[in-house]
């Protein structure tokens, strides 16, 4: 019989997460998504009726497209330089 072996642990140190330009607009990015999501609940809580509320998730849905399209080229760019 072949016995086990151990898999050993590994410490972990924290990890300092530094505020560059990516790491801030993905940040950005999860603020407007909050903001689409908070739309998105009074829009269904007022139902159909309410076409202010609808406009205000399309809008939001609209910056998160545009920012994330944004985030992809300027990785792709970072990327293509080095």
């Amino acid at each position: 019989m072949v016995k086990a072996k151990k898999k050993k642990k590994i410490k972990r140190k924290s990890v300092e997460v530094r505020e560059g330009k990516i790491t801030t607009m993905v940040s950005d990015l999860m603020e407007i998504v909050v903001r689409a999501k908070v739309s998105a609940v009074k829009f269904d809580e007022t139902g159909r009726g309410w076409k202010a509320r609808g406009a205000d998730v399309r809008k939001h849905m609209q910056s998160i497209k545009t920012l994330a399209q944004q985030i992809r080229m300027d990785i792709q760019e970072i990327v293509n330089e080095g």
